[in-house]
C-alpha cells in the first residue's frame, strides 16, 4: 500500500502550456483590433441615426423610431464600454512590450513588426 502512495506522490500534475510573450502580445493585439472594429461599428450606426434626425422633413413617427434606436445604441455603447476596454488593453500591450523589448510601437502609426 505504501508503494502505491509513493507512486501517486511521484506523479506530477500535467504542465500547462506556457504561452510565449510574443503570442500573448499577438492575442492582445487581435482582441484590441476586434474591440476597435466593434466600437467603430456602433459609432457609425449612431452617427447615421443622428444624421437622419437632423433632416428637416422627418415625420414624427420616423423621429420617434430613430430616437428609440438611438437610445438602444447609446445603452449598448455604455454597457460594452469599449473605450475603457481599448485603453486598458493598450496599456497592457505597451507594458508587455516595454518589459520584453524595451520599447513599444503600439501608439505609432506604423504597422506592427511581427
Amino acid at each position: 500500500m505504501s508503494n502505491e502512495k509513493f507512486e501517486l506522490l511521484q506523479k506530477k500534475p500535467p504542465k500547462k502550456e506556457k504561452i510565449s510573450v510574443n503570442e500573448q502580445i499577438q492575442q492582445k493585439r487581435a482582441t484590441l483590433s476586434e474591440y476597435k472594429v466593434a466600437n467603430n461599428e456602433l459609432i457609425n450606426v449612431l452617427w447615421d441615426i443622428e444624421h437622419k434626425l437632423c433632416k428637416k422633413n422627418i415625420s414624427a413617427e420616423e423621429k420617434q423610431t430613430l430616437m428609440g434606436e438611438k437610445e438602444t445604441i447609446d445603452k449598448t455603447i455604455d454597457q460594452e464600454n469599449y473605450s475603457d476596454k481599448i485603453e486598458q488593453l493598450k496599456q497592457e500591450i505597451i507594458d508587455l512590450e516595454i518589459a520584453t523589448f524595451g520599447h513599444s510601437d503600439l501608439t505609432s502609426n506604423s504597422p506592427p513588426r511581427f
